[in-house]
């Protein structure tokens, strides 16, 4: 079985918001709260804006559908993000 490619995010977040679903996601406010901590960022903080993401994501509009989105293909090829009110932890498919 083959493992999916790495796709950067800015791709999986333009392939999702394209989809006429998904215009209006919370995620375009912020996001860089979305992104997997950067070399030497501690994990507090890291922590702290994941948690932010991950609320945004509970209140937004389109959640249901990015969620969908995501269990149906992205989310299986990215890792250390927050993706539809998820931190995404691992490249093989399991959050």
């Amino acid at each position: 079985m083959k493992t999916p490619p790495i796709v950067p995010l800015n791709e999986a977040l333009s392939a999702l918001l394209a989809d006429p679903d998904l215009r209006g996601g919370l995620c375009r406010a912020e996001p860089t709260d979305y992104d997997p901590a950067e070399a030497r960022e501690p994990e507090a903080a890291v922590q702290v804006r994941h948690a932010r993401a991950a609320n945004r994501c509970r209140r937004c509009p389109v959640l249901a559908r990015c969620r969908a989105a995501l269990d149906q293909d992205l989310g299986r090829s990215l890792t250390g993000f927050v993706l539809g009110g998820r931190r995404i932890v691992t490249t093989k498919g399991t959050r």
